[in-house]
């Protein structure tokens, strides 16, 4: 089922480890940039997908950082057909070795739109036992940065 901005956003609240990209606020943002965002819930599964027209009435769509339960395909086949998509792109929110391409359908690009990793660093403690759990080649490239001048704000208003 196609659902609203607010309750988007109610289904994510029960969802912490969904990815930035899925976001009801993301979807805002892209829409300001020219993209369509549709959010689709089926029970404990859902996804944002993003729609651009192109010129002759043609739409390409795209889902970044998803991961999609098959349960959610024949909703997200009719968004595409409504839409007029001529190809849908899926960034899955897995390591590309762990992707199983579950739909025949889908070829794998040898391009990606986001970086295909992202790594969560822990940054508990001070800065010498951050740095003492860095290897001994990241340490040096630190603190060469800092020699050279590199600076590095903290904001918090984000």
């Amino acid at each position: 089922m196609i659902v609203s901005l607010a309750d988007w956003n109610q289904f994510l609240s029960q969802h912490p480890n969904a990815h930035l990209l899925q976001t009801g606020e993301w979807g805002e943002l892209k829409s300001a940039f020219g993209w369509k965002p549709m959010r689709i819930v089926n029970g404990d599964s859902g996804v944002q997908i993003l729609f651009r027209k192109l010129p002759l009435g043609l739409t390409i769509g795209y889902i970044p950082k998803a991961n999609v339960d098959s349960s959610l395909w024949t909703e997200i086949d009719s968004a595409c057909k409504q839409n007029r998509v001529v190809f849908l792109k899926l960034e899955p929110d897995q390591w590309e070795d762990n992707f199983v391409l579950h739909n025949s359908s889908f070829i794998l690009s040898k391009h990606n739109i986001q970086p295909p990793r992202t790594l969560i660093v822990d940054l508990r403690g001070n800065e010498e036992e951050i740095l003492a759990r860095m290897k001994q080649k990241t340490r040096y490239n630190i603190r060469l940065a800092e020699k050279k001048g590199v600076t590095v704000r903290a904001w918090d208003d984000l």
